[in-house]
């Protein structure tokens, strides 16, 4: 996965209409299942992309085709090149989030993912088909677990 950078903080509220859902991503344990649902689902993996660290695994995709694990976070994306949990909204109008936290995060190539909740900007740069083998091999080498 391309850098992770902390968040700064801006105040976030429910959003009116939700985004629809472009991607899945998830952290700690709830990586680990999205990965092994995936692996149960291997006809889907060629329609989806992904990245992965040691802590986090993002998924983009059709809605349809995203799995469902509990605890996973729901991306939207706004226009521009940023991605947003599905259900918020930040104090400042959708129409420059994109070019503020470009700014802010130079370092971090577009397209980003915010997590709130989680203080940090993802970059989704580099995202790759998910296969098999990416997904045993990320499994094996994540500090959060291996085979369940």
């Amino acid at each position: 996965m391309g850098r992770v950078a902390s968040a700064w903080r801006l105040a976030w509220h429910q959003r009116e209409e939700p985004l629809e859902v472009q991607a899945v991503v998830g952290l700690d344990d709830v990586a680990v299942q999205l990965a092994h649902r995936l692996l149960r689902q291997p006809d889907v993996l060629p329609r989806l992309r992904g990245l992965q660290s040691t802590r986090v695994l993002v998924v983009l995709g059709a809605l349809d085709d995203l799995p469902w694990v509990d605890g996973l976070v729901h991306l939207g994306r706004l226009a521009g090149d940023l991605h947003l949990p599905t259900a918020l909204a930040a104090d400042l109008p959708d129409a420059l989030l994109s070019d503020v936290f470009a700014q802010r995060f130079p370092g971090l190539t577009a397209p980003l993912a915010v997590l709130p909740d989680h203080g940090h900007v993802l970059s989704l740069h580099g995202a790759v088909r998910l296969d098999e083998t990416g997904l045993h091999r990320w499994l094996k080498t994540s500090s959060t677990g291996g085979d369940d």
